[in-house]
């Protein structure tokens, strides 16, 4: 995927957070956002077009061939955090802080 489609795709689509499987692509997206904010909880905040994106990086599906349970159970759990830190965000007009984005 070239950056060129990508920085279409995101603008058509407005999405609220993207979820990025596996490290290889985070750096594409890199390529179109520009970061200026995260968590402990590794949600990044982007910016693209003015307009805020949050940014999780997780790892990619295949990797969770031999997880146990706990551990698929875990980051469904993180991606659930980012998401209430993203909706919360957006209610909250105020300045972003990391504690604020659910650390």
């Amino acid at each position: 995927m070239s950056a060129e489609f990508l920085d279409f795709q995101i603008s058509t689509q407005e999405p609220r957070l993207i979820v990025v499987l596996g490290g290889r692509p985070s750096l594409l997206l890199q390529s179109v956002l520009l970061f200026f904010d995260s968590s402990s909880i590794g949600l990044h905040l982007g910016s693209h077009r003015n307009r805020e994106i949050g940014v999780l990086t997780v790892s990619h599906p295949y990797s969770d061939i031999g997880k146990e349970p706990e551990a698929k159970q875990a980051e469904a759990n993180l991606i659930r955090a980012a998401w209430s830190a993203v909706v919360a965000r957006e209610g909250n007009q105020r300045e972003v802080t990391p504690s604020r984005l659910g650390g």
